[in-house]
């Protein structure tokens, strides 16, 4: 299955038999990799049945499958040859008539204090009468060059764990954008599924929290801590399943008798990236 990993500011993803050792070293020595922007997208790639990261022998018919299951909603997914894009995907949005019928995607972020101000976090969550299905740690630290080991408080504030099936505790730490356009949130991204009378319940920094579902289909809600100003909490809009998945096929024709390489990449509306490794068709 795909398997995103931590890698630096962004991630490393793998496309491995099985999520052990020696099954992610094994796919990443095969190249069927992908790079990530951040978000945890899953993408996965073949070409006439040969992953990412492979070689295939050359034929006229080629065959390109693509899955996707993004972090948010996808703006468009991208194919290329030999650095030339030859087809995009745009996904069809079309009305549903029960959303609640596959899961969703909810994104909660916190942060925007005063710049140098350094806010804790401490946060207990539990979806009621829903079910938690998933969750993607959007943590980020301070930009630190050669950390210390008696200054690890200075660059290792994140953690969290499941509580029981529907549960999550998160502790972190923000410290203020420091430009209109850099972001210094922290953030956890939900999978859920339930139905209208599905709700977020727990408390943030003390603060009762009670969020439903059915609300956040309809748009964000936000709360501040202490009133403008001070640091604040938003639960991004739910992202349906239609939105963030996708199964794509592509068939290209060619007579080509070089060597030629077909890469992916795919594009969320939150401007998150991910780049699948190339597949090359050599000569006979």
């Amino acid at each position: 299955s795909a398997h995103p990993g931590s890698y630096g500011h962004g991630r490393l993803g793998v496309w491995a038999d099985d999520l052990t050792r020696d099954g992610i070293w094994q796919a990443v020595q095969q190249r069927c990799t992908y790079a990530l922007t951040g978000d945890r997208i899953q993408l996965a790639v073949t070409l006439n049945g040969h992953r990412m990261g492979a070689i295939a022998p050359t034929s006229t018919q080629r065959d390109i499958a693509v899955e996707v299951t993004g972090g948010d909603a996808i703006d468009y997914v991208e194919l290329l040859h030999n650095n030339r894009v030859i087809h995009r995907w745009n996904p069809t949005f079309e009305a549903v008539t029960d959303p609640f019928v596959a899961p969703m995607k909810v994104y909660l972020e916190l942060g925007w204090a005063e710049r140098g101000e350094n806010v804790d976090w401490q946060a207990e969550l539990d979806v009621v009468s829903g079910e938690l299905l998933s969750v993607e740690p959007r943590f980020r630290g301070h930009e630190v060059v050669a950390p210390q080991a008696d200054e690890e408080d200075s660059y290792s504030f994140s953690d969290w764990q499941r509580v029981g099936n529907t549960g999550v505790s998160f502790s972190t730490r923000t410290w203020g954008n420091p430009t209109t356009t850099t972001a210094s949130t922290q953030g956890m991204c939900f999978e859920v599924t339930g139905n209208p009378q599905t709700y977020f319940s727990g408390t943030i920094n003390g603060q009762a929290v009670k969020i439903h579902l059915a609300d956040l289909l309809n748009g964000p809600q936000s709360h501040y801590l202490g009133g403008f100003l001070s640091p604040a909490y938003c639960f991004h809009q739910a992202i349906p399943q239609q939105d963030y998945r996708m199964s794509l096929t592509y068939n290209h024709h060619t007579h080509s008798q070089r060597r030629d390489w077909y890469y992916v990449r795919v594009r969320q509306k939150n401007n998150h990236w991910a780049w699948s490794s190339p597949i090359y068709v050599e000569p006979a």
